[in-house]
């Protein structure tokens, strides 16, 4: 009869070392999977490509990508602290489990270190949304005083996470007439000041947060 369990300190049989590999990999492609809506589009703009649209289809599907990590994770810690039990065989002849030895030892040491370095990993990606900020910084900066330079203010729709305002802070910057612009995510605004000798108009700003993919409309004074 083949074994099926496990012997303490022994290696795994096949099918739970694969199952085990199985979630571990699973558990790090959806968590970045999870995050997706957030670090994809940063990375297609270094490209120069928006990748605004492909970043709301996959907040679309955030929670459940999430749900899939963590039921991974929960696989993935099943398959390396479960108890150990005797063989069947062994069972049978009443025969008492081989002690562990160094080399099985260090193999489930491994395996327990490899878990929780993928957990790490994997919580890190399910909340990169919620840091991002730290690593590309706030869309927020000090304007030019309104009393100098007037200022504008846009209503900015599709930013889903603060990785976001930078990237419409630029665009707006970059406008023939702006002087300067801070963007906040959690507000949804656009606060632009405008060289009051050739002011940046207010459809050339509509037209420069849209080619990003966001949506944005003036908000009246």
């Amino acid at each position: 009869m083949s074994q099926s369990y496990w012997h303490r300190g022994q290696k795994q049989t096949p099918p739970a070392a694969k199952a085990q590999k199985i979630a571990l990999f699973g558990t790090v492609i959806s968590a970045l999977l999870a995050s997706a809506c957030c670090w994809l589009p940063l990375l297609l703009l270094v490209f120069g490509v928006s990748g605004v649209a492909v970043s709301a289809t996959f907040e679309q599907y955030r929670l459940l990508f999430i749900a899939v990590t963590f039921a991974f994770l929960a696989a993935g810690f099943y398959f390396v602290y479960r108890p150990k039990q005797r063989s069947v065989e062994g069972a049978a002849t009443n025969c008492c489990p081989e002690p562990s030895g160094t080399k099985g030892w260090n193999l489930q040491k491994l395996n327990k270190a490899m878990l929780w370095v993928v957990t790490a990993v994997a919580l890190g990606f399910v909340f990169f949304p919620n840091y991002v900020g730290v690593f590309v910084g706030s869309g927020e900066s000090a304007v030019a005083n309104p009393r100098a330079f007037p200022q504008v203010t846009l209503n900015v729709e599709g930013m889903h996470c603060e990785g976001c305002a930078p990237s419409v802070r630029a665009a707006l910057e970059e406008v023939f007439g702006v002087k300067a612009a801070s963007v906040g995510y959690e507000s949804g605004k656009a606060v632009v000041s405008v060289d009051p000798e050739s002011p940046a108009s207010d459809e050339a700003l509509v037209r420069a947060v849209e080619a990003l993919g966001y949506k944005a409309s003036k908000v009246p004074n």
